[in-house]
């Protein structure tokens, strides 16, 4: 459960750090003296509104019920052992960061992969429109002319 605690809490901690980044983005620094009031009032319901829906006190006994049907009780006694053990605070300290750097290297191959993606969507959904709804193929490039009538 250590482990879940603690991704509950760094999901958190993310929201707010994007909160307390807002200014930069609306005020293009500090938040002005006569916003201050609104800005605090809005990361207090930010904080409010995130422990309502993810915090610990919400999620745990979630968390409890979803860890008591996947894990018999000794490979909880086990997974909790390795998470007090050095490596598995190692791991829990480190998770985040590598869980962030992990999510760089996928987006930065989702640049490329975006496209190509869209391309094969593309190509499938045209091939699969019946012959009817597609245009012709042009056999001659040139237009016939109509012949002239004998009137």
């Amino acid at each position: 459960m250590l482990h879940t605690e603690r991704v509950s809490q760094q999901i958190e901690g993310n929201i707010m750090k994007q909160a307390a980044a807002m200014p930069q983005q609306l005020f293009g620094g500090q938040v002005p003296p006569d916003s201050k009031a609104k800005f605090d009032a809005f990361e207090l319901q930010l904080k409010q509104a995130t422990e309502a829906q993810i915090g610990w006190k919400v999620l745990g006994p979630e968390y409890v019920d979803l860890y008591a049907k996947t894990y018999t009780e000794p490979e909880l006694d086990a997974i909790l052992s390795f998470y007090k053990s050095p490596a598995g605070q190692s791991m829990l300290t480190k998770s985040p960061e590598l869980s962030a750097q992990s999510m760089q290297l996928v987006q930065a191959k989702m640049t490329t992969l975006q496209p190509q993606l869209q391309k094969l969507a593309q190509d499938f959904v045209q091939s699969t429109k019946p012959a009817a709804t597609q245009p012709p193929p042009t056999l001659n490039p040139t237009p016939k002319t109509a012949p002239k009538s004998n009137q």
